[in-house]
């Protein structure tokens, strides 16, 4: 008898998280439908025109892979952190079975074209299109990984003892400072997932935003440079 009670428990409890698994399942489903009907992602997230969209942008690095002196350039595996708010991508938790976040791919939304302007190798921007975060508020979070060789000046004149100032300079490509202005994460770089290298040591990696204006265009261009 006691066993009978028993399994029927399991098979109601088992039955009923099915049910809540498939309930949040269904509501992922009407949601994402209910922001992607008629998004269109080539336009800025702002309801104006005149509206600037804050990137909040920060670099971590996972490793620093070479310092090629012949070359003079420098090989990292990074993760570049961006955050912005997109209007078009808010909702209300509780029409939505009480959903505040889900992941989409990052090809479907619209993300600031954010590149590696010293980069040494063509590749100025991130290849590898992961998932993006969002939140019911509108919050977009992205942390696309990236392997990239920037440009560095080296001098070896103390080897095996030196020390380098190589510099990564990330704003973006197509957008002004009218558009798209840039807002820090973190003053440093964060090293919270760094693999230590057994041949260099990163000493300081400060970042600092600057704005400028180049000879192909009137407008002023906002970048955060390591």
């Amino acid at each position: 008898m006691v066993f009978h009670h028993l399994f029927f428990w399991a098979v109601f409890l088992t039955q009923s998280v099915l049910c809540q698994v498939k309930t949040h399942s269904h509501a992922e489903d009407e949601l994402f439908k209910t922001l992607f009907s008629g998004y269109n992602k080539w336009s800025r997230p702002v309801p104006n025109i005149s509206d600037v969209v804050i990137v909040k942008f920060g670099l971590s690095i996972a490793q620093l892979i070479d310092v090629d002196e012949k070359n003079q350039m420098m090989t990292t595996n990074v993760w570049l952190k961006q955050e912005w708010n997109d209007y078009k991508l808010r909702w209300r938790p509780s029409d939505y079975d009480n959903v505040t976040s889900i992941r989409v791919p990052s090809e479907l939304i619209w993300v600031p074209d954010i590149v590696l302007y010293n980069n040494a190798d063509g590749e100025f921007a991130v290849t590898h299109m992961t998932k993006a975060h969002l939140f019911y508020t509108g919050k977009v979070r992205w942390v696309p990984p990236a392997i990239y060789k920037s440009s560095c000046s080296i001098d070896v004149t103390f080897f095996p003892f030196d020390q380098q100032n190589c510099k990564m300079k990330f704003g973006s490509w197509t957008y002004d400072k009218a558009k798209i202005d840039l807002e820090q994460i973190e003053n440093n770089v964060d090293l919270n997932n760094y693999w230590e290298s057994g041949e260099w040591a990163i000493i300081n990696a400060v970042g600092t935003y600057n704005t400028k204006k180049y000879d192909c265009c009137h407008e002023i261009y906002p970048d955060i440079t390591y």
